[in-house]
């Protein structure tokens, strides 16, 4: 039986500061947060607290972001701030 998938990335637009910034929350499928999941982009990276959510400099946003966490497979999609 093969881990479940990282269900996706939620931006929270009412957290977005400006384009300078990008925050997002790591879930499981059933909606979880997932806390410790590591969230990278072509130049930085972060990890996820407690409660999923994570911040990255967005100055060259859009761009791929890929989130690595333990017991999950993982995921890569485009980000952009505002963007859910």
């Amino acid at each position: 039986m093969e881990p479940p998938t990282l269900s996706t990335l939620t931006p929270s637009p009412d957290q977005q500061k400006s384009a300078e910034e990008f925050v997002g929350r790591v879930i499981d499928p059933e909606g979880m947060p997932i806390s410790d999941a590591r969230v990278e982009s072509a130049d930085m990276s972060t990890t996820s607290d407690m409660d999923g959510w994570f911040r990255l400099s967005g100055g060259d946003l859009p761009q791929w972001i890929k989130v690595i966490a333990p017991g999950f497979i993982s995921r890569t999609r485009a980000a952009a701030p505002g963007v859910p």
